[in-house]
């Protein structure tokens, strides 16, 4: 069972890293339905499921949003101007999700899961723009009062969820007239504040609890961890690589149908 677990974490974080290279998801969309399937063979129970999924998905965006920052920012796609402005409220919403989260039950935990990934697509579907294709001449940059009400609102959320804040930083962006391949590099980069965040304060608020397995910190379980990392390291470069080889079109569309299946998923 070992040896077939770590298989398991391997490809999960070998598709994982591809996302995150080419969407900026941060792998978090792929984790924690994942996580939320297997870690009951793995004596999780259903009390805490939700919570140990996002917790141990946002210690893993750690390096997941890290390397994939990393790599856009060698291809010259992260515009640091936006970043700065919205990084510091992505942190306090992060932190304000983990003390939330123990408030709330693992089952309302995937129902606002689901609920985000139904607004998203939706949105990125009928939102007249998001599958457009845009030069970076046409950014329009929203105000900072707007970035600050939305940075918080997505660091809440994406923490919440261990989402990596990628699924509604993309279509805000792209919603502005970004470049696909800039907005993915933003929503990686400011993945890292959410997760660094969002997973101590998931630590904290998960410390005692009763009904964790063995080898969990808070709500971080740490045999999930090598293989899922291991397969991220490996596969980002190629996901950043290919995003620059396919269209702005072909990327967007392609977003929205991970998302679907993600959907599909969970409801399952």
């Amino acid at each position: 069972m070992e040896v077939m677990a770590l298989l398991l974490f391997l490809v999960a974080g070998l598709l994982a890293g591809l996302l995150a290279g080419l969407f900026g998801l941060g792998g978090g969309l792929v984790l924690v339905p994942l996580f939320y399937l297997s870690f009951p063979h793995f004596g999780v129970g259903s009390g805490v499921l939700m919570h140990l999924a996002v917790g141990t998905s946002l210690a893993i965006m750690i390096v997941t949003s890290s390397d994939s920052a990393f790599s856009h920012h060698r291809k010259g796609d992260v515009l640091w101007s936006e970043v700065r402005k919205l990084a510091p409220f992505y942190a306090v919403g992060a932190l304000l999700a983990a003390a939330a989260s123990g408030w709330l039950s693992s089952t309302y935990l995937r129902y606002f899961f689901i609920a985000l990934l139904v607004f998203v697509i939706l949105r990125a579907l009928f939102k007249k723009g998001f599958t457009q294709d845009h030069a970076l001449g046409d950014y329009a940059p929203p105000s900072r009062p707007i970035m600050a009400a939305f940075g918080v609102f997505t660091g809440c959320v994406s923490a919440l969820l261990g989402i990596g804040g990628s699924p509604i930083t993309v279509p805000f962006l792209r919603n502005a007239k970004l470049p696909m391949v800039n907005s993915v590099a933003i929503a990686a980069t400011l993945g890292v504040p959410i997760a660094l965040f969002g997973a101590v304060g998931y630590v904290v608020t998960g410390w005692g609890r009763p009904g964790l397995p063995d080898w969990t910190t808070g709500f971080v379980y740490w045999p999930a961890i090598p293989g899922i990392v291991i397969g991220v390291l490996a596969a980002v470069p190629f996901g950043t690589r290919l995003s620059h080889r396919l269209s702005d079109k072909l990327i967007a569309h392609a977003y929205v149908g991970v998302l679907a299946a993600v959907l599909v998923s969970m409801i399952v």
